[in-house]
């Protein structure tokens, strides 16, 4: 609520009190001869052109005056109801009437009415007669709409803020520094701390949350905040468990009304990563420093005229040039490409060697970019140097050390990109939001929820709950209604539900209503729930999609005459079928997980595993012959072959795979196996049948060719006979 709003309702307020203090001194005032409902002619200038109603009714209930401009509010005009019964006018009021009654019963009342629209602070006060008994009342109303809708708004606002607090990762924590009261904070204070709300609520801060030594340092960031209203420090946050935490805090002192400096923000920021990122970077150093001896960390060694005389592997690898690239170079030599922390061009002056030079003494944590000449690549590093000084005072060397830090500066840079995508997040998020009380219907919407069914919202006024179930589409809405009223049970600790709007163009919009009850009535009843709608139909579709294809897949493969299966990104079965249960005799179920290994036959089992731990770390393709034995102790042999399915971003997201029954072609090839080695036994028994008729014919033929040369030789021998005769 704005301050000029405050003063305006602070006046109004103090108005209403002068205007009682008269009519009570205009009642003393009342001649007793007179009638005590009779006034004088200032009264009745007063209560004609007050801006309030002033009413008189009699013990019976009959309107004896009504006057005042508020009429107006509840288009009335000035005596109108007058005699008339308060009890029949307002029956749907009974709270109103029955604290009418209790005023004819001696009881002064003051307090606040709702009539129709509009909001009343009323007073009530008995008229007695000269007995002390009541006969009727006088009362004044002043109209305080708008006083009571800048307190829901301030409730809404506060609502919204809770809202956005909670959203936030960072921990944000409010308390007065004179009691050590806790105010306000979110939820992240309350998941890194651990304690529960009403403890913190308990607790005094800051004392509760940290160390002594903490608390000094604290101190002294309080005496800087008390000057300047603003302060830093990083302190270690003591959980509920014990737990020593590391939180950097960025806080505000806040003025009260008069001024003074009373309340204390904190905004903290786990740093345990970056800590961590730190501490990883001072062993580092320190090991850097071991290794300069050994040249095992990136070094360059310049004369001091800045000329490189010595580089090391891992420095030349850095800078992605060579030994002699390197050798000889002078500071303002083109060969580098040095860059500051802002990414551009680091000043000649600037370079690591040229500030040792300068300024004759070390350099530490020096952080630049170096452009690798080779790969193009960024790198960045922390530079150390020294300088080498001899007994006279002279530099006759510099000696630099880099520390690769690119990962480290990639995370810091990815961490502080995805804070800022949070940040972007949590304040422009967008989904529709609302407040609805529950108990009267109001409804407040953002237009973002209007936008989303294609209107503003001026176009969807009255808007009320009925705004929503005119909007739900009629298949959707008693489900919602039940989701709503297992919430309204405390059955549920948030209101979940997904249905559809009617979109402007007569098209549906699929809706994500998420929201929870934020208050209760003082009897338990729900009375007001805030949430966010956000619009899925993009999701809704592509499931519908997912499913109308797994359904096909699922119809395609039922109908295979092969086996197939298929597994998750780690290999565990979650689909089979039939065909594959027709090979193992097991139901799809016992597929699942390692359920289908029970069915391989012993003998294949060790090499099966084998053969899938090798797919499955990317080794080799998974294609192999096994047997399954089912449960009729039947063996059949089964080819296997597996692929990898791969999602829209390139990622492993399963595994699918089929399985051809063999078992007759392996029979069929072990028939053929020994029906061949058959043959070749009747081959080699025919061969050596053979070989001995071969040689018994061998053996008859010499016997001839001898019998041949011996006739030869008789014929040859008498043939010289005759001729000697």
């Amino acid at each position: 609520m704005s301050t000029d709003h405050q003063k305006t309702t602070e006046q109004l307020i103090q108005e209403n009190e002068d205007l009682r203090h008269q009519l009570h001194e205009l009642k003393k005032k009342v001649e007793p001869s007179k009638s005590i409902f009779d006034t004088d002619e200032l009264f009745k200038a007063l209560v004609t052109n007050t801006e309030e109603i002033i009413y008189v009714i009699a013990k019976d209930g009959r309107f004896l005056l009504s006057e005042g401009k508020g009429l107006s509010k509840l288009g009335l005009k000035a005596g109108q109801v007058v005699g008339q019964s308060v009890f029949d006018l307002y029956k749907d009021y009974p709270d109103l009437l029955e604290s009418i009654r209790k005023c004819f019963e001696g009881e002064t009342f003051y307090g606040e009415h709702k009539v129709g629209p509009v909001h009343f602070r009323n007073w009530y006060t008995p008229f007695l007669d000269e007995n002390n008994q009541v006969v009727g009342l006088l009362g004044l109303s002043m109209d305080i709409t708008e006083e009571v809708k800048a307190k829901e708004q301030i409730v809404t606002e506060k609502e919204f803020a809770d809202l956005a607090l909670d959203a936030q990762k960072d921990t944000f924590f409010l308390f007065d520094i004179n009691s050590g009261k806790a105010i306000r904070w979110n939820k992240a204070f309350r998941d890194l701390s651990g304690f529960s709300d009403e403890e913190i609520a308990s607790l005094p801060a800051p004392e509760s949350y940290y160390s002594e030594e903490d608390l000094k340092l604290a101190s002294k960031t309080m005496e800087a905040a008390m000057k300047t209203g603003t302060g830093n420090e990083i302190l270690e946050l003591i959980t509920k468990n014990g737990q020593r935490i590391a939180t950097e805090y960025q806080v505000a002192l806040i003025p009260d009304e008069k001024g003074e400096k009373k309340y204390l923000i904190s905004i903290g920021r786990d740093i345990r990563l970056r800590k961590e990122s730190e501490r990883a970077l001072k062993k580092s150093e320190k090991r850097l420093l071991s290794l300069i001896n050994n040249l095992e960390a990136a070094v360059l060694v310049h004369a001091p005229d800045t000329k490189i005389t010595q580089s090391n592997l891992r420095a030349r690898q850095m800078m992605g040039l060579s030994e002699e690239q390197l050798l000889g170079k002078l500071a303002e030599d083109a060969v580098w490409d040095f860059v500051d922390v802002n990414n551009k061009p680091l000043a000649i002056e600037n370079y690591p060697v040229n500030q040792i030079l300068g300024k004759r003494r070390p350099i530490k944590n020096l952080l630049i970019g170096i452009n690798n000449a080779a790969d193009k690549c960024l790198y960045w590093a922390l530079v150390n140097g020294v300088p080498i000084i001899d007994a006279s005072g002279d530099i006759t060397e510099v000696l630099i050390s880099f520390t690769d830090i690119t990962e480290r500066m990639q995370a810091e840079q990815e961490l502080e990109r995805q804070m800022q995508q949070l940040s972007d997040v949590v304040e422009g998020t967008n989904a529709g939001t609302w407040t609805w009380n529950i108990q009267n219907g109001e409804l407040l919407l953002n237009e973002l929820w209007a936008k989303m069914i294609g209107f503003t919202l001026s176009e969807l006024e009255p808007i009320d709950v009925n705004t929503w179930e005119q909007n739900i589409h009629p298949d959707d809405l008693e489900m919602a209604r039940l989701t709503l009223e297992k919430h309204f049970k405390a059955e549920t600790e948030m209101y979940e539900s997904i249905f559809r709007l009617k979109h402007k163009d007569n098209s549906w919009v699929w809706v994500q209503a998420r929201g929870r009850v934020i208050e209760w009535t003082n009897d338990g009843k729900p009375l007001k729930m805030s949430g966010a709608h956000l619009n899925i139909s993009k999701r809704i579709q592509a499931e519908e999609a997912l499913r109308e294809s797994e359904f096909l897949f699922r119809s395609l493969t039922t109908m295979a005459p092969v086996g197939i299966f298929q597994t998750d990104e780690k290999g565990m079965g979650i689909y089979v079928n039939n065909a594959v249960c027709s090979l193992t005799g097991m139901p799809a179920e016992a597929h699942n997980g390692l359920g289908w290994v029970k069915a391989i036959h012993s003998d294949d089992v060790e090499n099966v595993r084998k053969k899938w731990t090798e797919y499955m770390q990317g080794e080799a393709a998974f294609e192999l012959e096994f047997r399954f034995v089912n449960l009729k102790g039947e063996a059949r042999w089964v080819t296997s072959r597996a692929t990898a399915l791969i999602d829209a971003n390139g990622n492993v997201s399963g595994h699918i795979g089929m399985l051809n029954d063999i078992t007759e072609q392996m029979k069929t090839n072990e028939e053929l196996k020994k029906y061949r080695e058959g043959l070749e036994l009747m081959i080699k028994d025919r061969t050596q049948e053979l070989e001995s008729k071969n040689a018994e014919l061998d053996n008859a033929l010499k016997v001839f060719v001898g019998r041949e040369q011996t006739i030869r030789e008789l014929q040859r021998q008498i043939r010289e006979l005759r001729d000697q005769d």
